[in-house]
C-alpha cells in the first residue's frame, strides 16, 4: 500500500506555481481596489494591474463569488466587497469600526432607550454589523435591509456624491415591502435630498409595519459613506414629533464617529 503523506498529496510544482501566481494577481487587484473607493472599470483594473482584461475578469468574478469585491451594475465598476472587511474582523474589532462605534451606540441607547444599529452596505443591501438595545425591537443582524426601504440605506445614499447617486438610483429594485415603502424613483430621490439637507434619513414603517427608524451616514477618510448609525423602535414610541430630536442625536453620533475615522 502506498503511504499518503503531505509530500505525495501536494499538487505538482507547475500547478502550485500557477495557483500562487493566480493568488498574487487576485491580491494585486484587491489591493488596487482598496485605494480606489469609487471603484474601477474592468479596463482600468487590467491596465493598473498589468493584466489582460480576460484574466482580470476571471479573477474578479472569483473574488465576487466570495464577496471580496462587488460589481456595481449602474456605474459598470468594480469595488471592494464586504468580505474584505469581515476577513479582517479580529484586527478591525481591536481598533476598527465596531470598537470606535461602541461608545456612541451606548450613548444613543442611554438617551433614546431604543435599539441602536450599525450597518454597512453590500451588493445594494445593508447588513447590521452590531446592534444594542431592547430584544425584539430591531431586526436580526443577518437580515438584509434594502437601500430604498430603510433609514440606514437612505442615509448612505444621501452621503454619496451626485455622480455616484445618479448611477446607483436606476439600478435599485424598488420592491414594495410594506404599504409605505417608496416605490417611485423621483420620490425616493426627493427623500434622499431631504436626508442630505437635514443630516439624517427616516424609515417610516417602510421596511417593517409598525416600526420607525432614524439614521445618519458615517463617512470614511475620503468622505465616502462607509456605514450608518440608526435608532429604531415601535412607531408608538417614535411619533413624528420625536423624529427630529432623535435625528439630531443620531446625526451628532455619526459625525463624531466620522471624526474618529478621518
Amino acid at each position: 500500500m502506498i503511504e499518503t503523506t503531505a509530500a505525495n498529496m501536494a499538487p505538482p510544482a507547475e500547478e502550485r506555481a500557477g495557483q500562487v501566481r493566480a493568488l498574487v494577481r487576485a491580491l494585486r487587484i484587491l489591493n488596487t481596489l482598496a485605494t480606489r473607493p469609487e471603484g474601477l472599470s474592468l479596463t482600468e483594473i487590467a491596465r493598473t494591474t498589468d493584466l489582460s482584461p480576460a484574466t482580470a475578469h476571471r479573477l474578479l468574478t472569483t473574488l465576487e463569488q466570495e464577496h471580496y469585491v462587488r460589481f456595481e451594475q449602474g456605474a459598470r465598476r468594480w469595488a471592494v466587497g464586504l468580505q474584505a472587511y469581515l476577513a479582517g474582523a479580529v484586527y478591525a474589532d481591536s481598533r476598527g469600526l465596531r470598537r470606535l462605534a461602541a461608545p456612541h451606540m451606548r450613548a444613543l441607547l442611554d438617551v433614546s432607550h431604543e435599539t441602536v444599529n450599525l450597518a454597512v452596505e453590500e451588493h445594494g443591501t445593508l447588513v447590521y454589523l452590531h446592534q444594542i438595545g431592547e430584544r425584539g425591537s430591531g431586526l436580526a443582524a443577518s437580515v438584509p435591509l434594502p437601500l430604498h426601504g430603510s433609514g440606514v440605506g437612505k442615509a448612505m445614499l444621501s452621503a454619496q456624491a451626485d455622480g455616484v447617486l445618479a448611477g446607483l438610483l436606476p439600478t435599485l429594485r424598488l420592491t414594495p415591502l410594506t404599504a409605505k415603502t417608496v416605490a417611485d424613483r423621483r420620490r425616493l430621490h426627493d427623500q434622499i435630498l431631504e436626508a442630505r439637507g437635514q443630516g439624517y434619513a427616516v424609515d417610516d414603517e417602510e421596511h417593517v409595519p409598525g416600526m420607525r427608524c432614524v439614521a445618519a451616514a458615517v463617512l470614511g477618510r475620503r468622505g465616502r459613506p462607509v456605514a450608518a448609525l440608526s435608532v429604531s423602535g415601535p412607531s408608538e414610541r417614535m411619533p413624528p414629533e420625536r423624529i427630529a430630536a432623535l435625528g439630531t442625536l443620531v446625526r451628532e453620533a455619526a459625525n463624531a464617529l466620522t471624526g474618529k475615522l478621518a
